[in-house]
């Protein structure tokens, strides 16, 4: 199974809400490059959904995985002890077979209500799980959410991950990788950030044959410069980070 020779290049992410997506049409579709599966929800799980998908989110790209086809989980963090929660997504991540040489940092989704808008709070919770992460695995997390909740790229976060691509809040923009540009809620489209539609322009809403649109996200790569990537050679580079794993992690949170 070949890869796409020329981008943009798009991934999916999305929950147990889903639930048993047809993973052939993902592979197939030549420029879809990854898919991210919802690992946990503060200290909740879904085991029996994400043991029976971790696996097929792997062997869907054939060939392709580690080259041009990826797999990666996210976490949906809550106030409370952000180790612990970063200690559940792995142990759940283990035993559905664990990590290999095609998968993506483990991502952090920090946002909703629960915060009240404490940036103090958010930052320290953060920090835990990114400090944790680093420490388990060698490699830095990628951060999903805005950078204007206080947030920054020296938290211990290697990669930002956002659907507000103008509020990167101190960002570097060679550090925002991935743009989710549209979600799909119960089969009706629900645009992020009306204003920048510009950039979604062309790009799919859906993967044919996929599945329930409900509950899948659609994002695209972006390049050092924040545009599409349109490099398939580069999408290991972008996705993977090999040469930052050893990065050491951030200062403790006061």
């Amino acid at each position: 199974m070949k890869g796409p020779a020329k981008g943009p290049f798009f991934g999916v992410d999305f929950g147990h809400g889903l639930g048993d997506p047809e993973w052939g049409a993902l592979a197939l579709d030549p420029r879809t490059v990854f898919a991210i599966l919802k690992v946990s929800q503060g200290m909740a799980e879904w085991p029996k959904w994400f043991g029976k998908q971790w696996p097929l989110a792997r062997m869907c790209w054939g060939s392709r995985y580690g080259v041009s086809g990826f797999r990666g989980a996210y976490v949906f963090i809550v106030p409370g002890d952000g180790a612990a929660q970063c200690d559940n997504a792995l142990e759940q991540i283990d035993k559905a077979g664990g990590w290999g040489d095609g998968d993506m940092p483990l991502a952090m989704d920090i946002e909703g209500n629960a915060w009240n808008d404490d940036k103090t709070l958010r930052r320290r919770v953060s920090m835990q799980f990114a400090e944790r992460y680093h420490k388990r695995t060698g490699r830095l997390a990628m951060f999903y959410g805005n950078g204007d909740i206080g947030i920054g790229p020296d938290d211990g976060f290697d990669l930002m991950w956002t659907p507000h691509p103008k509020r990167l809040a101190g960002w570097p923009v060679d550090r925002f990788a991935l743009y989710q540009y549209a979600g799909l809620d119960d089969g009706k489209t629900s645009y992020y950030d009306p204003s920048n539609s510009a950039a979604r322009k062309g790009f799919p809403l859906r993967i044919k044959g996929w599945g329930s649109s409900h509950g899948t996200d659609m994002n695209v790569v972006l390049d050092e410069k924040g545009n599409a990537l349109l490099d398939a050679a580069r999408l290991p580079e972008r996705l993977l980070r090999r040469h930052v794993y050893a990065r050491p992690p951030a200062a403790s949170a006061a």
